[in-house]
């Protein structure tokens, strides 16, 4: 299945504590498979670090797996680029 999330997210800027937008552009080919064991044999098979194996029941909840997919391309801070220069200014005056 390919897989693609892309859109903007309104986020708490880790500095300043106010929103910030950030973009998400996420692209990635998923694999299904029914169990650990199918997994296991398709990541073996495919021997590919930039595919993902996931394991579904008999039915695909969509709503989670976007959900995820949006989550998984966050950025780890988030902050406004004028508060980023501040931090940076900062951290390299000591």
């Amino acid at each position: 299945m390919r897989c693609k999330v892309s859109g903007q997210v309104e986020v708490e800027c880790q500095r300043c504590l106010k929103p910030v937008a950030v973009r998400i552009d996420s692209a990635r080919l998923l694999y299904m498979a029914s169990g650990e064991e199918e997994a296991e044999r398709l990541e073996s098979v495919l021997d590919d670090e930039s595919l993902e194996v996931i394991v579904v029941d008999r039915t695909l909840d969509l709503a989670t797996l976007v959900e995820d997919e949006v989550l998984l391309s966050l950025p780890l801070v988030s902050v406004h680029d004028e508060c980023a220069h501040e931090f940076t200014s900062l951290g390299s005056a000591g």
